[in-house]
């Protein structure tokens, strides 16, 4: 695949979905030792989000690294959850999920059209498996977009 290709997706949020998240620092990092276990216990800024139910609207891969767009699903444990909308199961927010590496990534697209969510928006489902991946001594990550492999990722996580 080429890396100099524009994102799939970028999207906007309109003036009314903008809402403050933090007030200290809109953004978190963190590092991982290869093999350290399910994501959530791996990396400190996914400790307290749900990824198989949050949605992802946008990938835009480079060779190092891969942002992910989505609509983040917080869980109650998070310091920023709040009640669910009216009709949402989950406490929903924009965030981009960044890995990047030192080595560089392997992104397979699965080539499938991106589906449309209620609203009209775009929908390239979930991230299924977040998971250590014993044969490239990395993390596997899945879902109907595709399939990637990083080694050694560093995790950051920031409210848009």
């Amino acid at each position: 695949m080429s890396f100099h290709n524009p994102p799939i997706v970028r999207r906007c949020s309109s003036p009314g979905d903008i809402r403050p998240l933090r007030t200290d620092a809109n953004q978190a990092r963190d590092y991982a030792q290869p093999m350290a276990g399910t994501y959530d216990t791996a990396f400190a800024p996914l400790r307290a989000v749900y990824l198989e139910d949050s949605w992802v609207v946008a990938i835009d891969p480079s060779e190092n690294a891969v942002v992910f767009s989505l609509d983040l699903v917080l869980t109650s444990a998070h310091e920023q959850c709040s009640p669910p909308r009216a009709g949402e199961q989950y406490c929903y927010v924009d965030a981009d999920l960044t890995l990047t590496s030192a080595a560089p990534i392997e992104f397979e697209p699965s080539g499938r059209p991106p589906g449309v969510d209620a609203s009209g928006g775009i929908d390239l489902g979930h991230i299924d498996v977040f998971a250590p991946d014993e044969p490239s001594d990395g993390w596997l990550l899945e879902g109907d977009w595709g399939r990637l492999r990083i080694k050694s990722p560093v995790v950051d996580v920031e409210f848009t």
